[in-house]
């Protein structure tokens, strides 16, 4: 017994390789979990990486005829389809090619979602009117919003300017100027400020294609008498904030009348719907025809109420016309004769604004056309050397319409509904300029020797957002 006990303890033969072959063991497990949570983490930033580049991709898929015609970078989600499943289905697809691009990571299965999305109508057109700001910046250059405010250096002359009467200049038999505008209006504002009316444009919106959300905004009435002397005073050279680039980017991007954009349009006179929101061509340059007569009167009219020749001449012709009626009755002729005539003067020049041609935005005594004898057929427009063309009217038009808030809605309206013309399925509701993405990675074990439970695949979760 004893000799036996003796020999268990002396024999230690062994004893070193079955230690170091458990603790081999363990370092051999130790070892392969720790290549396995490398694996695991670096799957996990891969899946990041993966996942943002696919949602950088997606960014890059912008639509192209909204990007060329409208300067706008926005992703159509539903690709001119009419659902939206598209769209997750290629951020999927963009995300596991750049995951499973090298072969690393064998069978594994990468899931993607859209958690939300930022759209060009949402918040009030907010990403739209960003993009637009944008934009205006780099239109708003000197040649645009500089020069066509700047006061010329001279009002020059005009071809063929009124000549100088007097009060002596009224004989018997004079027609009463106030009749004879009257009769000329009657054949409508566009029959007189249009060389050819019957060449304008007939088209008109179709109000069941309009589908953009749009928010009423004020519009500012030019003839309040309180709007007036902030026109008179407002720096026009030095337009720097929103609305200005607002204008800028409008008059870059949509045609007017005598300078129509090419290809399918709603409209031929875009920056006439952008301020007056008719839905044919034909009214809304007449509305805005209106408007700029209202422009022109009030700086036609404080000439010529300044005036003591065309004054005197009002008032003999005013005696003349109602000589029984007593002093009231004649001021009153002689200040509605002047009126007319500061009337027919603005019929006048924006006849010659319709033209092609230019208008000083004050009035000399070199530069002012009509006679009172004869209004109704001294109002035949024409040129002048120098001062604003039409598109400068227009643009100052804009700047005082839109001082109160710009309408982006309108200019959203009018590209849904020209890029429409062409993609019928297109909405500006359905262009994301952001959006957020998470994605759940099935990962492929890498040594399934050690696997426990039997499931092959670690799930694992990521979450990435891009906005801008």
């Amino acid at each position: 017994m004893k000799q036996n006990s003796k020999s268990m303890w002396k024999d230690e033969e062994g004893a070193i390789t079955i230690f170091s072959a458990l603790i081999f063991l363990v370092l051999l497990v130790f070892f392969f979990a720790l290549i396995e949570g490398i694996y695991i983490n670096t799957a996990k930033s891969r899946m990041k990486r993966s996942l943002e580049s696919g949602m950088t991709s997606i960014l890059a898929d912008y639509n192209i005829p909204l990007w060329e015609r409208y300067g706008i970078l926005a992703v159509d989600k539903n690709y001119g389809q009419s659902s939206d499943g598209y769209f997750n289905v290629r951020l999927e697809g963009f995300t596991e090619d750049q995951f499973l691009g090298n072969g690393s990571y064998g069978d594994s299965e990468v899931t993607t979602m859209v958690t939300s999305v930022k759209t060009l109508t949402q918040e009030e057109l907010y990403g739209l009117q960003l993009q637009i700001d944008e934009q205006g910046k780099k239109d708003k250059k000197e040649n645009m919003l500089g020069m066509a405010f700047e006061t010329p250096k001279s009002q020059g002359d005009y071809s063929d300017v009124s000549k100088e009467y007097s009060a002596e200049d009224q004989v018997e038999g004079t027609i009463d100027p106030r009749e004879s505008l009257r009769e000329l209006l009657q054949n409508g504002i566009l029959n007189i400020v249009v060389e050819n009316p019957e060449e304008l444009s007939n088209l008109e919106l179709d109000p069941e294609k309009i589908t953009v959300n749009t928010g009423s905004i004020p519009k500012i009435d030019i003839f309040q008498e309180e709007t007036f002397p902030d026109i008179m005073s407002m720096d026009f050279s030095n337009i720097k904030n929103h609305t200005g680039n607002a204008v800028a980017y409008a008059m870059e991007h949509f045609g007017w009348y005598g300078q129509e954009k090419e290809g399918k349009t709603g409209l031929k006179y875009e920056i006439e719907y952008l301020l007056e929101k008719k839905e044919s061509d034909k009214a809304n340059l007449e509305a805005v025809a209106n408007d700029l007569i209202g422009i022109r009167y009030g700086f036609n009219l404080a000439y010529v109420l300044g005036n003591a020749e065309l004054c005197a001449q009002a008032e003999s012709i005013a005696v003349a016309l109602t000589a029984e009626g007593g002093p009231l009755a004649i001021k009153a002729a002689k200040y509605g004769i002047l009126c007319s005539l500061a009337y027919a003067e603005s019929v006048s020049d924006v006849k010659a604004l319709l033209s092609g041609g230019k208008v000083p935005l004050t009035k000399t005594k070199e530069t002012f056309r009509l006679r009172i004898e004869n209004i109704a057929e001294d109002s035949t427009g024409g040129s002048y050397k120098e001062g604003f063309d039409y598109s400068q009217y227009l643009m100052m038009l804009c700047v005082i319409r839109w001082s109160g808030g710009v309408d982006y809605s309108a200019i959203a309206e009018l590209m849904e509904y020209n890029l429409r013309l062409e993609y019928d399925n297109f909405r500006l509701e359905n262009c994301i300029y952001g959006f957020s993405a998470q994605a759940e990675l099935d990962l492929d074990r890498k040594y399934n020797a050690f696997e426990i439970g039997g499931e092959d695949l670690y799930h694992l979760f990521t979450y990435y957002q891009v906005e801008y």
